[in-house]
């Protein structure tokens, strides 16, 4: 079970049964303010009117400063909370029965990270892949609020991601490592443009290998094909961001067509 002490203002959380001096999570535990979140026209907060925004940090409790390389939960680990994700970046994985990691997606601003649950625990394991915070929500205090208007919020939100993770599947189950590597970028261009940002510049704190990874494909067939498009004018990549300087031709890669 997670370990919890209070240091220097911060809650510790280490998992007892890691031997790892890595925390499970750091956090600076501070009230939520969504009125004045950057991230609420792409949160639950969305789902609610303006003049009700006052209901959820009486459920909501923001989790500022987790430092990158720090677990947000871990696989296994009793699943009693979510996490919505206010900045920053983290990437979820699995692990198979030979202890092969599977990246199973890459979380912005908005996105619910904890979602998915299998007997009671979670399904993936959750680390920050550069500075970040989010705002957690336990779920007990989800089933007994009375609030319907939280829980609506909540559902909403959580249907509205599922829809959209699903859809990203399918665009990657494209056969060509190309058109895969196109639909990565263009949906994560979309989700740029939901947060008021710009759409054609991605910023990329994961590593290459952990890209390739969540695309189905080997880090060299990734090099391959970011070199391609490099040459061809269609974006400019480097180690910590991608700029897309063609959209209309790379949406065409990522739905096989041509200009």
């Amino acid at each position: 079970m997670p370990l919890e002490y209070r240091q220097r203002g911060y809650v510790v959380v280490m998992d007892a049964n890691v031997k790892s001096d890595v925390p499970l999570v750091l956090v600076e535990s501070t009230e939520t303010h969504c009125s004045q979140c950057q991230t609420r026209n792409a949160c639950i907060a969305a789902k609610v009117p303006e003049d009700r925004l006052d209901i959820l940090p009486r459920f909501l409790r923001s989790n500022d400063r987790i430092e990158a390389g720090t677990y947000l939960c871990r696989a296994g680990d009793l699943a009693d909370r979510q996490y919505h994700v206010r900045s920053g970046m983290f990437k979820s994985s699995v692990l198979n029965a030979q202890g092969d990691e599977f990246i199973t997606a890459f979380h912005l601003p908005g996105d619910i990270i904890g979602g998915i649950h299998q007997d009671g625990a979670y399904v993936e394991s959750a680390i920050a892949l550069e500075t970040s915070s989010v705002c957690e929500l336990k779920l007990d205090v989800l089933g007994q609020a009375a609030e319907p208007l939280l829980v609506s919020a909540v559902i909403l939100h959580m249907c509205e991601k599922a829809r959209d993770a699903l859809d990203h599947r399918i665009a990657l189950s494209q056969s060509s490592a190309q058109a895969r590597f196109a639909a990565f970028c263009i949906h994560y261009a979309q989700k740029l443009t939901r947060l008021g940002r710009c759409a054609v510049f991605l910023p990329t704190p994961m590593s290459r290998t952990d890209l390739a990874n969540c695309l189905g494909m080997t880090l060299e067939s990734l090099s391959r094909v970011i070199s391609k498009l490099n040459a061809a004018g269609v974006i400019q990549a480097s180690r910590d961001h991608i700029d897309i300087t063609e959209p209309d031709t790379l949406r065409a890669f990522a739905l096989h067509t041509t200009l």
